[in-house]
């Protein structure tokens, strides 16, 4: 799907990934997963296609996706990192809430591994220039109070 990137293939799969996503009560844990998926297929569609509210669509997924409160904090980040990405890529007025969101879990991350050394890979397992990435949209949103 990724690399031809066609268009039954594309609704195809984002059908699918509706249809996994009806299977779960809305605070299972793997709806966050799910969520994510929708926002990828939707993003790729975009980008292959150009179809004109997918890409709004995408970022309203990958948002869901970070906020899901009962999903592991691995998924939420993960949704939240492509969820960054993506805004960035498209310069989407997301962006900063993206980066918000994102520095919010990794702290929540942090919080759930108690001992230095679970920290610590943690931290290498989320590796990246989140803050520096976090400041650089505050600035350029006219926010620089909020870069600081």
């Amino acid at each position: 799907m990724e690399e031809e990137g066609r268009k039954d293939d594309l609704d195809g799969s984002i059908e699918y990934y509706h249809k996994a996503l009806k299977c779960y009560p809305c605070d299972h844990p793997n709806c966050s997963m799910s969520l994510e998926n929708i926002a990828n297929a939707l993003k790729l569609r975009f980008e292959r296609l150009q179809g004109a509210d997918d890409l709004e669509t995408a970022f309203g997924y990958f948002c869901s996706a970070a906020m899901h409160l009962t999903s592991p904090i691995a998924h939420r980040i993960s949704a939240a990192r492509k969820w960054a990405e993506a805004a960035w890529t498209h310069n989407h007025t997301s962006l900063l809430d993206a980066h918000s969101e994102l520095l919010n879990l990794l702290d929540i991350g942090l919080f759930l591994h108690p001992s230095l050394d679970s920290q610590h890979e943690f931290l290498n397992k989320n590796r990246g220039s989140f803050a520096s990435d976090a400041a650089a949209s505050a600035i350029q949103a006219g926010k620089p109070d909020v870069a600081v």
